[in-house]
């Protein structure tokens, strides 16, 4: 029987006074793949750090699988749009793996051999162990973010969190991607922070709309007429699953 990942309860949080999240409830069920939608400014960001303990709500609580997010920080692995690397220094795939394991392994000293285990069982999850040596600088964008989502799986989470993990990248890119995370979610719960709205897609079982408040939908119930109100627009467009664009 599935637990509760994630439960967040009439939670609301400011910055200097000024609201960012209302009254937010949401639940996400262990193994569910979830995707967190909204404009720019609606609160996302804010929403994924206060699931992560990196802020605490002001007002509500947060439980992640039964304890406070502080105190399950280690379940938690994250995928950020824009990696703090620089692309032109000189470290190999296995180098920025191998990251991920910082804070599970010795606080002092050489990485250990299960260090490296694990972060060549990620790589082979990602399909890309036969990389484990070409400079990082080297890769093609989709090899680059198939290495940070190994570089996250090396934690050996509960939880993935990836933000805007197809930016940029071709619509082929794109659904291998999708086909990973599909794959993932088998083992973990998956929670993927969008902009775009043309990211939903199969594999998604419920879209959270984020803009100050939260709507929770199945993702099959994402038409137009939900995306024209959080958007506060009546031109998006949308993309359906075989990457065809459409008016809402």
């Amino acid at each position: 029987m599935k637990k509760r990942a994630v439960t967040i309860s009439d939670v609301s949080f400011s910055y200097d006074g000024v609201s960012a999240l209302e009254n937010v409830n949401l639940n996400i069920e262990e193994r569910e793949f979830t995707a967190i939608i909204g404009p720019n400014g609606g609160g996302k960001t804010t929403l994924i750090k206060l699931m992560m303990g990196l802020l605490q709500p002001q007002m509500g609580s947060i439980v992640v699988f039964g304890v406070p997010p502080w105190s399950a920080r280690r379940r938690f692995a994250y995928v950020p749009q824009h990696p703090r690397l620089d692309y032109e220094f000189p470290v190999t795939v296995m180098d920025v793996v191998l990251m991920g394991r910082l804070g599970s392994t010795a606080r002092i000293g050489p990485y250990r051999s299960a260090d490296r285990e694990s972060a060549m069982r990620a790589l082979d999850v990602v399909g890309c162990s036969n990389l484990y040596k070409r400079s990082f600088a080297a890769l093609s964008s989709g090899q680059r973010q198939r290495s940070l989502i190994a570089r996250a799986l090396a934690a050996q989470p509960d939880i993935l969190i990836l933000d805007e993990p197809t930016a940029n990248l071709d619509p082929t890119v794109q659904n291998d991607l999708y086909e990973l995370l599909h794959e993932l979610n088998k083992e973990m719960t998956v929670i993927i922070v969008s902009h775009d709205v043309g990211f939903v897609s199969k594999y998604v079982h419920k879209v959270a709309c984020v803009n100050r408040q939260v709507v929770l939908h199945s993702a099959s119930a994402i038409k137009g007429d939900v995306i024209s109100t959080l958007y506060g627009e009546m031109n998006v467009r949308m993309v359906d699953h075989d990457h065809h664009s459409r008016e809402p």
